[in-house]
This record gives structure tokens, sequence and C-alpha cells, in this order.
């Protein structure tokens, strides 16, 4: 974990600690009812716990991205066979310099959001877009250019559909189909939220994203990713959920 790519100046990750981390993110889903499928470590892919990138999945699909750092492709056809195990899987298509992070991809309720990024171009999010609105046509589609932070999902997310939370770091080329509650700058961090269930995890440390949490969550889960961090990780990075 601690060779792999990271934006962050914040030192390299305690891999222990990040073991332990990860351990507690999973008991966490498991205790919110969520069977959850462990695939093996992959020692020569330090980016790998970072599963969220490799596809984007919705209504039994799963498609399949094209990450924008060559250095993490591979990690794509580790996780295609445990997919072909759930669902339906297909390519994202597109023209052949498409890119995709799911990372950039946000779905609340009917929207769907794609950050254009360093790792995400246009035609990486207009492949995308054709595909899912293949299998649900009533997705509105949200192309938006943004900057200041890795991935679209570093800064904005989703408290419940028709409400977000956002890192004030993040600059927007395009308006947004739902109110953004924007946290203090100290605590931007935090505009990364995962809801599972009836429950909404969020990062530890953060009193502001607490505290609107518990206005949209019937319970709200607290946990420290403190080394994730180090490596542009959070909450949404670590799993694909169904």
């Amino acid at each position: 974990m601690g060779e792999g790519l990271t934006t962050q100046a914040l030192g390299r990750p305690d891999v222990e600690r990040a073991a332990a981390q990860h351990r507690q993110y999973v008991d966490a889903l498991r205790a919110e009812g969520v069977e959850v499928h462990r695939l093996p470590a992959l020692p020569s892919l330090p980016d790998s716990p970072f599963v969220e990138d490799t596809a984007v999945l919705h209504r039994g699909v799963a498609v399949l991205t094209r990450p924008g750092a060559a250095a993490r492709r591979p990690e794509v056809d580790a996780v295609r066979p445990a997919l072909e195990r759930e669902m339906e899987v297909q390519e994202l298509g597109g023209p052949v310099d498409a890119t995709l992070d799911a990372g950039d991809v946000l779905l609340a309720g009917r929207n769907l959001l794609i950050g254009i990024s360093t790792r995400t171009n246009r035609g990486g999010a207009e492949a995308l877009a054709h595909r899912l609105r293949a299998v649900d046509p009533e997705l509105r589609a949200h192309v938006v250019p943004f900057s200041g932070l890795l991935h679209f999902k570093s800064g904005v997310t989703a408290l419940r559909p028709d409400a977000l939370v956002g890192d004030p770091r993040i600059q927007l080329g395009a308006s947004l189909p739902a109110p953004v509650h924007w946290l203090p700058a100290a605590e931007g961090f935090a505009a990364n939220v995962l809801p599972v269930n009836e429950a909404l995890f969020v990062l530890a440390g953060s009193p502001a994203v607490a505290s609107l949490a518990h206005r949209y969550a019937a319970k709200v889960v607290p946990l420290d990713l403190s080394e994730f961090r180090k490596m542009d990780g959070s909450l949404t990075c670590l799993s694909l959920l169904w």
C-alpha cells in the first residue's frame, strides 16, 4: 500500500494500522447487514485496496472502468472474475483513449454525476453514461469538470439522493443537481460519506459532517481511515456495493 500513487503530503502510511482500520471498515459493513466478499491481496498492485475505482455498479450490471493511471489498469482484470460471479459485466467501450476512475462517479437517485479530472476524461464519461442509460433510461447524466482534488468523490458525495456534502477545496466547472452542504475548510477531507442501508458512514474526527449526518440518517457510524487518507483514499474507495 505504501508504494501506491498519492497526491497527498501526509507521510507514508502505517500499513499495520491501515490493516486494522480496514478490518473495522469491513466489520462495520457486516454490522449493517452487508455480505462482504474479500478478494485476495495483490502485493504487486499497491492501489488495489481502493477497489471502487475498477467498476461502476447499477441495477445488477457492472461496467468495468479504464483507470486514468495506467499502473492501475491491471486491477480491473483482477476484480472482473469476482463481479462476473455476481452480475452481468460490461466493458466501458467508447474511444480508445477513454479513461474513467469510478472515484469520479456519483450516483444520487436518478442523477449520474461524472467528474472530469486528471483520471477521467470526457470520452470515458460519455461512454459510462451511454452504458448506464441503457440499463436505466431514467438516469440523468451530469458531466462536471472540476479541479482541486484527485477524484470527484474526494470533494462531493451524497448524504441522500437530494442532499450533497462538499469540500470547499473542489472547484466545480458546472452546477450540481442537488443542494450542497459545504463543510468548513479544515474538515473538507470528510466530504466523502458512504450510505449503507439505514446507516451513514462518516470519517471520524469531523464534527461538522457528523452533525450533518445525524440530520439525514437514522444511524451514523464514524470510522478512522487516517492511513488511507495518506493515499488519497476514503470511505467510498474501499468497496463495491450492490
